[in-house]
């Protein structure tokens, strides 16, 4: 149960090199330099998916969009905007829900 932690604290602690199938692409995941702290080979041996989420592709949680009226109301006015910009005055009168819908 403990080997592979144990050969891999062996191997950063003789600073042997790690290798890669593919270098470019841990390259361009982790970077030219990888910084190793005892929490983060904690983290891999915990789950190791969850390490190469967080760490090589820097994937966080998902947040919930959270607007204030100001914010709420910018983003009405700009679509109001770009909406009637879109429709000559006698076609906006005339279009239904379902066209003003789909411009929005």
């Amino acid at each position: 149960m403990y080997y592979g932690k144990k050969s891999s604290l062996d191997r950063l602690n003789n600073k042997t090199p790690v290798s890669f199938e593919n270098p470019e692409t841990s390259k361009k995941l982790f970077g030219e330099n990888v910084y190793i702290s005892a929490s983060k080979v904690e983290s891999f041996y915990n789950c190791p998916f969850a390490y190469f989420m967080r760490y090589g592709l820097k994937a966080e949680p998902l947040r919930e969009a959270v607007l204030d009226p100001a914010q709420s109301g910018t983003i009405v006015h700009l679509v109001m905007e770009r909406v009637l910009k879109q429709f000559p005055k006698e076609e906006f009168v005339e279009a239904t829900n379902d066209q003003i819908r789909e411009t929005v």
